[in-house]
């Protein structure tokens, strides 16, 4: 699989044109491959496939919040499922987010001017902790 941009520093509203080549499969019953980006199945195809075929699957997307995250190719038929990740591309990362990381939660850190923080500024966060600690039964007590 490949992609004519970086896939690393993606953002919702952004164009990508990516390009799946599948090569020598077939199946004795009706095959179904699909190419799934994030938890949204892009492109379905079913068909019979009795000699080695390759298949060509282009597609461009508008990305959407459900695309960041894993790309898969699944190939399912009667004796055969089997889901597979798109080699070096494998993921639709968000600028938000770096490689393993989960997106953010979609609230703002403000400091004590109500200036929206990014991500890359320093915040410095201030924690109280009150710890009280008794030594025994009876001081509980008093």
């Amino acid at each position: 699989m490949t992609g004519d941009r970086n896939t690393s520093a993606l953002r919702v509203d952004d164009v990508i044109t990516l390009t799946v080549n599948i090569n020598d499969y077939f199946s004795t019953e009706l095959a179904r491959i699909a190419l799934v980006v994030g938890n949204i199945q892009i492109i379905s195809i079913s068909k019979f496939v009795t000699e080695m075929a390759n298949e060509t699957l282009v597609v461009t997307l508008q990305l959407r919040e459900g695309h960041f995250g894993n790309v898969t190719i699944t190939f399912n038929s009667v004796d055969k499922n089997q889901s597979q990740r798109c080699g070096h591309l494998d993921q639709l990362i968000s600028a938000a987010t770096e490689p393993g990381e989960a997106s953010p939660a979609p609230y703002q850190i403000c400091d004590g001017s109500d200036t929206p923080c990014i991500r890359g500024d320093h915040l410095a966060i201030s924690i109280t902790v009150i710890l009280t600690v008794y030594t025994s039964a009876s001081e509980i007590i008093k």
